[in-house]
């Protein structure tokens, strides 16, 4: 088993046991659950740059998927599928065959023929092979044997679009996948204090109170229009598997940051959270710890390294230079206390010299925000809109939703840059 492979099995069986302790309710959730919960966090944490090594190790500069809760497919299956077939079905518009190994998963994931599962996108079994145009040499009886300047031509490997990597994981976000239906997140928000009292005297008893948010999906999309001969000639499948997947990866990362929460859109963080007032003052050495200590409150976060930054990149290269003294640099001094400060393009520019930026909490139990994805993605194929200049639009539906559960985990910051 080679290094990848164990830190990976390593970090899914991490993320698989989390997933267990979130869904941990009352009495179930004892002292040492929460003990095993935060070593678990802890170990994660230590994990993520082993993983980064390794993977650069390897030569995989792939990003790391979400972990899906309770939806994954079996690994003899998701292995052999390829991304083609389900989009050579519904091209033809007749879906795949139910007794191939795209028809068995789709029928234990519980989709229909036409659909096409997270597994598809995710999945290393067909990389593809870009094609090549042989063309015969040209034979002259009477002359030195030529050969045209095209032949054997090869198609290279297509450069992809740069997309912001995903920032869910790092904000504390459960992106778990799940059936239809609505989904329902009831979360105990008050309920009886405990007292001591004596002999023979009564406690007044409390109600709780339970709040349950219902989640509906919401679409997100992308539209790809493909012309006939390109279909013909170009290696499509790990460009659009690709694409797709940082598209995807891309837009559900910001409108969990920035979502405005007005129909259609999900309310993000930013929305969910109280805008600060700016200051006055260059954001300094100080300022910038005053961001990551802020949120310390022992409840969500009982140390520094239960906290983490997410700034704007502006924010990021002024807290660069920022020293106490001659030598001690505030994103060192932060690092090695275990607080982790990232950057983030998804983070609006500054507005008159201020840029919002994200304090996050990772104590306390349970998951802190969900996305949850309705498992899926539906290829639509429309082949007669542009019919007459011989294109073929291709839209990719995904259905997700986003919900802040624990509001007092995260703390919208404002840093003056000028």
């Amino acid at each position: 088993m080679t290094p990848l492979t164990r830190i990976s099995n390593r970090m899914s069986e991490i993320r698989q046991r989390l997933g267990e302790i979130a869904a941990l309710e009352g009495d179930d959730y004892t002292d040492e659950i929460a003990a095993e919960n935060s070593e678990l966090q802890r170990e994660l944490t230590r994990l993520e740059p082993q993983l980064r090594a390794a993977r650069l190790a390897a030569g995989d500069d792939a990003e790391p998927q979400p972990a899906a809760a309770g939806g994954a497919a079996p690994s003899e299956l998701a292995g052999r599928i390829q991304l083609r077939e389900y989009l050579s079905g519904a091209l033809s518009g007749n879906g795949i065959d139910a007794n191939s190994a795209e028809g068995e998963l789709n029928v234990e994931l519980g989709l229909d023929t036409d659909m096409i599962p997270l597994e598809a996108f995710a999945s290393d079994a067909s990389q593809g092979t870009p094609m090549r145009v042989d063309r015969p040499l040209q034979q002259r009886a009477d002359v030195a044997t030529t050969v045209p300047s095209d032949v054997m031509a090869s198609q290279a490997p297509i450069g992809q679009r740069v997309f912001a990597g995903s920032i869910l994981e790092f904000c504390g976000v459960m992106m778990p996948t799940v059936p239809r239906g609505e989904r329902t997140y009831p979360v105990l928000t008050a309920g009886s204090a405990a007292a001591t009292v004596a002999k023979g005297a009564a406690q007044e008893a409390t109600a709780g109170t339970i709040t349950s948010l219902n989640l509906a999906p919401v679409r997100g999309q992308i539209r790809y229009q493909v012309q006939l001969e390109d279909l013909a000639v170009m290696d499509l499948e790990p460009t659009l598997r690709a694409d797709g997947r940082a598209a995807l990866t891309e837009h559900l990362s910001d409108r969990a940051l920035n979502g405005s929460g007005t129909a259609p859109q999900v309310q993000g963080l930013f929305a969910a959270l109280t805008n600060p007032t700016a200051g006055s003052t260059v954001m300094n050495f100080d300022l910038l710890l005053a961001g990551a200590t802020g949120g310390i409150d022992g409840l969500w976060a009982s140390m520094l390294s239960q906290r983490r930054l997410l700034l704007g990149a502006n924010t990021y290269r002024l807290a660069t230079g920022q020293f106490k003294g001659d030598e001690l640099a505030v994103l060192d001094y932060l690092r090695a206390q275990g607080c982790d400060v990232r950057a983030s393009s998804l983070i609006a520019a500054p507005s008159s010299d201020n840029q919002a930026a994200l304090g996050i909490s990772t104590g306390g139990p349970g998951p802190k925000a969900v996305l949850p994805v309705w498992q899926g993605i539906q290829v639509i194929r429309d082949n007669t809109s542009d019919a007459a200049s011989g294109k073929v639009n291709l839209t990719l539906n995904v259905l997700y939703n986003f919900r802040v559960l624990r509001t007092a985990a995260y703390q919208e910051l404002t840093f003056h840059l000028a």
